[in-house]
């Protein structure tokens, strides 16, 4: 697991990384937007997700409408059907995370999509913020930011971003905050 917060240099540069036509930000002003869609993996999570999430409906929806056929056991009917109707709605927005999340950088912040389940933090209020590569393990984080106005950090988990976005994000953090951002 390596943290590459605190060697700029290894860090290939933004044009290396997209082309040529693409010059680096010497301000967030001078951003124009860049979107980091999340890993293809996602997609396979959020289908696994959505076939776990539509078997528990399926059951509790089962269970609720065989209640009035067993007298017996209603109650214990009625609250296993609740627990895994519950389950499936919890499941939801980690659906539309896999399928529709991407991370945004432009020159207001820094956003992850969508964001009813993800977040929005512009330049001025990010405290400090890390990216580092994990190698695909799914334990840790692979972006991390502190903002001034919110308690905790927001974490984007590893696996989410490929490894060429992991550092061309880290490049354009580092063109686009100052370098004491940086979690050391």
């Amino acid at each position: 697991m390596a943290d590459f917060s605190n060697n700029p240099s290894f860090a290939p540069s933004l044009s290396s990384i997209v082309g040529d036509s693409l010059v680096e930000p010497n301000s967030p002003s001078q951003m124009t937007q860049l979107s980091f869609g999340f890993a293809r993996q996602r997609w396979q999570n959020g289908i696994l997700l959505s076939l776990q999430a539509a078997a528990m409906f399926g059951a509790g929806g089962f269970l609720l409408s065989e209640i009035p056929a067993t007298p017996g056991l209603k109650i214990q009917m009625a609250i296993l059907s609740v627990i895994l109707i519950a389950g499936g709605l919890w499941m939801v927005p980690k659906i539309i995370v896999d399928f529709f999340g991407a991370i945004r950088v432009d020159q207001t912040g820094i956003h992850m999509e969508p964001t009813i389940v993800g977040f929005s933090t512009p330049w001025e209020e990010i405290e400090k913020w890390e990216v580092r590569d994990c190698n695909g393990t799914i334990a840790s984080h692979c972006v991390r930011v502190w903002s001034k106005s919110v308690n905790h950090s927001h974490i984007i988990p590893a696996g989410f971003l490929c490894h060429r976005d992991l550092h061309l994000l880290r490049r354009v953090m580092l063109t686009s905050s100052p370098s004491d951002r940086v979690a050391k």
